[in-house]
């Protein structure tokens, strides 16, 4: 599967689409909420709509649906330094979609950029499946 690290998607996931939230629960979860909230207005969804999609009341997406996202404060939490300084897109579900590159060119240019580029792991925070701790490796 390929990874799409692009824009916020809040949209229902295709067939071959996968969606999984960043953060489960907690200050992080409301954090990332709000921001979809925003990105969903601003896609032109309707105040009912946002709530069903979020799992949240009709009140709280009216709070936060017209806020300015850089005006928002990050959650205080573990690992502090690193959400402060995080940009706003780290912010947003991981989606998986399988065929994103479909014509051979496509897929040509892929094996080409990913046999051609260095790449190096960036330090990152993940959760643990099981406990939820995060870790920083």
């Amino acid at each position: 599967a390929n990874v799409a690290a692009s824009k916020p998607s809040t949209e229902s996931p295709g067939p071959t689409e996968e969606a999984f939230p960043s953060a489960p629960s907690g200050p992080l979860k409301e954090f990332e909420d709000k921001l979809k909230a925003i990105d969903l207005c601003r896609q032109g969804l309707e105040k009912a709509e946002i709530s069903r999609l979020l799992g949240r009341s009709e009140h709280w997406v009216k709070r936060w649906w017209k806020q300015n996202p850089q005006l928002i404060p990050k959650p205080s939490v573990k690992y502090g330094s690193l959400v402060q300084n995080a940009p706003l897109i780290s912010f947003r579900d991981l989606e998986l979609r399988r065929g994103f590159a479909s014509c051979r060119e496509e897929i040509a240019m892929v094996d080409a950029l990913t046999q051609e580029l260095h790449w190096e792991p960036a330090r990152r925070a993940t959760r643990d499946a099981e406990t939820g701790k995060l870790r920083v490796r």
